[in-house]
């Protein structure tokens, strides 16, 4: 049985173009790719609103919303496909909450990788989340976001974000499966000590030995990580910065002109999620590229 992809499209330029980078994953790696798109409930929607006297004329509404969703991913299959019948019979259209169908779908299905469009998020509206943080939380297969702004065509570089965790060889062999062929930059932010003290003053005149653990911590780190590289049989750079791990990861990207960041996430409870967040979460509202997360 060939491995299962599912991609996840909205009805516009942005969904033509994820369709476009999951076609082409998914011929890549041999996979059975399927096409959802979740059509939210009016009511949901414009929650504290009285729909009972247009029940009917909202049923109807849906109704055709499904069929005109569906007709337009049979167009845009029949142009990215041509011949290809199995494209158009691939594609499910169901109403619903967009995070839970596409969850539910990818459990169903098995999926190894599920493919999402992404859009950096700034102030209130990353408060709120998108449906593809949504996802993060809960679907337990890789996922790869993919920017507005990609390159359909491949990933020629790529920067991996790894800790001294033992998830580290995970996403190190996923990326090499992922991106086979790339130019390979890894990276782990040392975080710096001083951080964990609740105020300037607890830390005060600790610097020299602050500066003598960092070091070690470094070394370290470098063997550790060198090790794991070492061991998937890759080759790439690795690079140690110290501070925050969302921004140097960011940067780091930004510097090399990164295609593709390929990040580990755990699931984490809904009071890590809110207080403290993930650093692939934090990544996905200011990447300037795609990012594949792999999931432990």
């Amino acid at each position: 049985m060939s491995k299962a992809m599912l991609t996840a499209l909205e009805p516009n330029d942005e969904g033509h173009l994820v369709w476009q980078v999951a076609a082409r994953t998914a011929q890549q790696h041999e996979a059975r790719l399927t096409v959802i798109n979740v059509v939210e409930p009016a009511v949901s929607i414009y929650a504290d609103l009285n729909f009972t006297p247009l029940l009917e004329c909202t049923t109807d509404w849906q109704t055709a919303l499904k069929k005109e969703h569906r007709a337009y991913f049979e167009r845009t299959a029949a142009k990215l496909f041509p011949g290809e019948a199995s494209a158009a019979e691939a594609i499910q259209v169901r109403e619903g909450n967009p995070a839970t169908e596409i969850t539910a779908l990818a459990a169903e299905q098995k999926a190894e990788l599920l493919i999402m469009g992404l859009h950096n998020r700034r102030g209130f509206s990353r408060l709120l989340g998108s449906t593809t943080h949504k996802v993060l939380n809960h679907c337990h297969c890789d996922i790869l976001a993919v920017h507005p702004a990609t390159n359909p065509a491949t990933y020629r570089k790529v920067l991996i974000a790894v800790d001294t965790t033992e998830l580290a060889g995970e996403v190190l062999a996923s990326a090499h499966k992922f991106a086979t062929g790339a130019d390979f930059t890894a990276i782990s932010v040392i975080i710096p000590l001083g951080t964990v003290f609740a105020a300037p003053e607890a830390s005060h005149g600790l610097g020299w030995s602050f500066e003598e653990l960092s070091k070690d911590i470094k070394q370290q780190t470098h063997q550790n990580i060198s090790a794991q590289i070492a061991k998937t049989g890759i080759t790439a750079n690795l690079l140690l910065p110290e501070g925050d791990p969302r921004d140097e990861i960011i940067r780091a990207a930004e510097s090399m002109q990164a295609d593709l960041i390929v990040i580990g996430n755990s699931n984490r409870g809904a009071i890590n999620r809110l207080v403290l967040g993930s650093t692939a979460r934090a990544v996905l509202d200011h990447t300037p590229c795609d990012v594949l997360i792999c999931k432990s």
